[in-house]
């Protein structure tokens, strides 16, 4: 009692120092001169923080019972406290207040019986949840000898750390603020490198032109369009290699076709004289092949001027070489434009399958070494602002492990399959990755939100009390996905999950390293 005693004294000194008065304070406190103490207790749903006047047989002791809803860490607003004094003999002194001073304060008139010891607890009402919640050992004494708390709630465990940081309850309102028990756990065993995601073997191809020609396609391709296997994605219309222009390719075809049609004149002139017996058969045989040969011309020069009028022109219903998608996949890239004109072997579109995905992960010879034919989980880390990707074990497969090291880097390659479409992991992201092995690492577990980089040490913040926290120097074993194991804390103590940065931020302004005061 008289070390929070002399806390709290402390406390209240310093706030006056820098021109704050505890008297108007969001924390009210009643104008006598008395000696206060503070409970911190904490529930499923509630964490309790009330300071009490000394306790007095007979007389009136003061209570601000600040109340936080954990769930999102706000105070109450509205909702009942009660406290309870229970004597040896089972007796109860029961002491109520829906009165809300402030957001998440109560005020509670405490007037106990009798000098002596009771057990203390407190039952909360807030937005139709209860709990009851243990409040300690507390001693009712005498205006020569007042009492106050004997023992608290919660046997907290004590080990080393920094000195104590006073960060308020109204300022942990005001942030995104949690807490937890320490606890002991798992995390699965695993390997950890860097990854890049890639089509996997086969799943990515390069469409080129297979002849010279024109491109077309009914319905241009765009990247990202989702293909079906057969699908027909453009249309080559075949060139010849003749430098004449549209004009001389014209008038080619119109003098074949004059030829053509004087030739047919002659064979059918020749072929009524044949019957008068007035010219000779072999006659007519040699003009009957000489229009099957202009007829010949005729139909290539058509087909050379079809071809040159579609692609320098446009025009549209010429059938050509339809290329088409060797798998379902994605469209990549686009290489070419409507019309062009492209030689063969001229790349045009570039494809992805659309499903799985590989990662290539860069391992340590060390960690590759341990790498079998199972794994049993993927964690990726794609940046800051994301969610890491857990992908189980049944969407994956350990596809080969590379047989050396690679000089520049100094890492083995790993390649894993992955079951997922190239919308959910698209080819080209990098990412930190952990490969998760069959077997478990035990120890302290926290969320990752708990600790924070403070010049290069990781830390967290232990709670001591509803308003005091202490800074301690951790050391992180093992990460997998949002949670890491720790060495540095005890099991039993309660750390800060969330909001250690704004009480870093709020010991730099109490130290001095930064400017302006938080109160």
């Amino acid at each position: 009692m008289k070390t929070r005693l002399a806390m709290f004294v402390c406390i209240a000194a310093a706030l006056a120092a820098c021109g704050h008065d505890p008297g108007q304070d969001s924390h009210i406190h009643g104008e006598a001169e008395t000696e206060s103490w503070a409970v911190t207790a904490w529930g499923e749903h509630f964490g309790l923080f009330p300071e009490f006047d000394e306790l007095v047989s007979g007389q009136i002791a003061s209570c601000h019972f600040h109340v936080t809803v954990l769930d999102g860490f706000t105070p109450a607003t509205v909702g009942s406290v009660v406290v309870v004094l229970k004597d040896p003999s089972g007796s109860e002194e029961r002491f109520s207040s829906t009165a809300v001073i402030r957001p998440g304060i109560f005020l509670i008139d405490v007037r106990p019986g009798d000098p002596g010891e009771r057990e203390m607890r407190f039952e909360i009402e807030v937005n139709g949840s209860s709990e009851t919640i243990a409040g300690g050992t507390v001693r009712v004494g005498t205006p020569e000898e007042p009492g106050g708390l004997i023992s608290p709630p919660n046997d907290l465990p004590t080990a080393g750390g920094g000195e104590a940081v006073d960060f308020l309850l109204e300022q942990q309102w005001k942030t995104g603020f949690a807490t937890e028990w320490v606890q002991v756990g798992a995390l699965r065993s695993s390997v950890a490198g860097t990854a890049r995601i890639e089509p996997p073997s086969g799943g990515e191809v390069v469409l080129t032109a297979p002849v010279d020609g024109v491109v077309r396609g009914v319905a241009w391709p765009f990247t990202g369009q989702k293909v079906a296997s057969g699908g027909v994605l453009l249309s080559l219309i075949p060139t010849t290699n003749t430098q004449r222009s549209l004009a001389e390719l014209q008038a080619s075809v119109r003098e074949i076709e004059a030829l053509n049609e004087a030739a047919v004149a002659r064979v059918q002139r020749l072929e009524r004289l044949l019957e008068r017996e007035a010219v000779s058969r072999l006659e007519v045989e040699r003009a009957g092949a000489e229009a099957t040969g202009l007829g010949a011309r005729l139909e290539a020069a058509q087909t050379e001027l079809e071809a040159a009028e579609a692609g320098r022109t446009g025009r549209q219903g010429v059938t050509g070489l339809e290329i088409r998608s060797p798998f379902v996949g994605r469209v990549a890239e686009v290489l070419v434009s409507p019309g062009e004109h492209v030689t063969a072997g001229t790349t045009m579109l570039r494809l992805v399958r659309e499903r799985p995905v590989w990662a290539r992960v860069a391992l340590t010879p060390g960690d590759a070494s341990r790498l079998s034919g199972r794994v049993d989980g993927l964690v990726l880390y794609i940046g800051a602002s994301a969610d890491p990707i857990l992908v189980p074990e049944a969407d994956l497969r350990l596809v080969a492990v590379a047989p050396e090291v690679d000089f520049r880097s100094g890492t083995v390659e790993a390649l894993v399959e992955i079951s997922r479409s190239v919308d959910e992991l698209r080819p080209g992201l990098t990412a930190s990755a952990q490969i998760l092995l069959p077997g478990t690492i035990e120890g302290i577990v926290l969320p990752d939100s708990a600790v924070i980089d403070d010049a290069g040490e990781s830390v967290v913040y232990v709670q001591l009390d509803g308003e005091s926290f202490s800074r301690r120097e951790v050391e992180v074993r093992h990460r997998q996905g949002e949670f890491l194991l720790v060495e540095g804390v005890l099991p039993g103590e309660r750390v800060v999950t969330l909001g250690g940065a704004a009480i870093r931020r709020a010991s730099l302004m109490a130290s001095g390293q930064a400017q302006g005061h938080v109160h």
